[in-house]
């Protein structure tokens, strides 16, 4: 990775993202149908067209981007609640 300038924060907060080692997080979706989904091993979701999709991102990225792994989608529409597990 190729740094822009220096760094100004080098302590880990919980704003900043997960340095290698540490778990990624997991989250519960509840679908209409009340079924309810765990998703492991994914670090954040975003909304993708008609899709809500989850995704693992290196532990260097601090974005969402080309390079992240899509883990699973869900219909937008069908989704309840997404928390946090």
């Amino acid at each position: 990775m190729c740094l822009t300038g220096h760094i100004v924060h080098t302590e880990h907060t919980n704003n900043s993202p997960p340095v290698k080692g540490e778990p990624m997080a997991a989250f519960s979706v509840e679908l209409a149908n009340q079924r309810v989904e765990e998703v492991e091993g994914v670090d954040a979701y975003q909304q993708e067209g008609p899709l809500t999709t989850f995704f693992a991102v290196e532990s260097q990225r601090l974005v969402i981007d080309s390079w992240s792994t899509r883990v699973a989608s869900f219909r937008t529409a069908d989704i309840v609640t997404v928390r946090r597990s």
